[in-house]
């Protein structure tokens, strides 16, 4: 049986037809959405992931240098490119992004290297040579361990791989504040697994809502969506819906301790998230890890921030990311071929 490591892998509503959660299966209800080429992939250099930051579209690149390229929703037009690939003080190997236009900023979070930048968004809109402030650089003998980082209003919150916690909150100035929200129990899944391997096989995807007061959680390599608010205790839960728990797991030995592997039957989850004031949506595969598209997904589950309405969104084709624009009508995504596709959400 074909094996792969955990480490390896570490990488409606005001819809017409969205129902309440408290039906049976909260996810019952579906409505398709068709998608056009909003910049052919010829136009792109290698898209990673997608921002909405008011009227631009922001979005970084895996490979191509600059990182991060800015572009017109209305033109298409590209209006900017900067943050240079490298190992330097303000450079970035990787980048996740996250606009933050309530406070002016975005966001590139580097998890290669444990590090945070932030950008004045009009200055940088207007000077490609600007400069980021780091906000976060893990020192290099940290016990911290986390696989993505946002920034909230009060906190720069990361999903952990640490099993004190999924959630770790650190003050703005870096200085942990503590882990919080169990791991769901390892003797869910059968396996002789001690916690740190529990914890590895949750890895999941982080995003805030725009007021940086509420965060979702979307394990990439089982079916669980887990919304909080952020209180001054610390995040309490608002909504959870657990599709399926780690599938196709084995044990076997590691240079260290037993490891938990996935095996080509293992299906993938939620792949991509994103939330607007309104709703929190998760983009979701559903595919074995061995199906070369299992990276791309059709359908997005969406639901509001108090759980009470959802449905699910059936693309007509397939991507690796979604962003949604402010009033939750248009959603874009990155398809197979690297297009930025844009997608009207019916009735939205």
């Amino acid at each position: 049986m074909n094996k792969v490591s955990v480490a390896f892998l570490a990488g409606m509503l005001l819809v017409m037809g969205c129902q309440s959660s408290t039906d049976q299966e909260p996810f019952g209800n579906t409505v398709q959405a068709s998608g056009e080429i909003f910049i052919p992939g010829e136009r792109m250099g290698d898209p990673r992931n997608i921002q909405i930051y008011q009227d631009y579209l922001v979005v970084s690149n895996r490979k191509a240098n600059p990182l991060i390229d800015v572009f017109d929703l209305a033109s298409g037009e590209r209006k900017s490119s900067f943050l240079s690939a490298g190992r330097g003080p303000l450079e970035c190997l990787s980048v996740d992004i996250q606009s933050d236009p309530d406070h002016g900023f975005l966001y590139a979070f580097d998890m290669s290297q444990r590090k945070g930048l932030r950008y004045d968004f009009e200055k940088i809109l207007r000077d490609s040579t600007t400069l980021p402030e780091v906000i976060y650089q893990r020192s290099d003998d940290s016990h911290l361990q986390f696989i993505m980082m946002t920034a909230g209003k009060e906190y720069l919150v990361a999903s952990s791989s640490d099993p004190q916690g999924r959630i770790l909150l650190l003050s703005k100035e870096g200085k942990e504040k503590g882990y919080f929200v169990d791991f769901p129990d390892k003797e869910l899944l059968g396996k002789n697994l001690d916690d740190y391997n529990n914890a590895d096989l949750y890895m999941s995807r982080i995003q805030m809502d725009p007021s940086g007061t509420r965060v979702v959680l979307a394990t990439y390599m089982a079916g669980l969506i887990d919304m909080f608010t952020l209180g001054k205790e610390g995040p309490e839960p608002i909504f959870s819906y657990h599709k399926f728990y780690p599938e196709g797991i084995s044990v076997v030995p590691g240079k260290e301790r037993m490891v938990g592997v996935f095996s080509k039957d293992s299906r993938v989850g939620f792949i991509s998230l994103c939330a607007t004031d309104l709703y929190c949506y998760g983009l979701f595969s559903g595919k074995a890890l061995s199906d070369q598209t299992g990276y791309l997904g059709e359908q997005v589950y969406v639901m509001s921030w108090d759980g009470k309405k959802t449905c699910i969104v059936q693309l007509d084709q397939g991507v690796r990311c979604i962003a949604v624009k402010p009033g939750d009508k248009t959603m874009y995504g990155i398809n197979g071929h690297m297009d930025i596709v844009q997608f009207a959400l019916p009735g939205m």
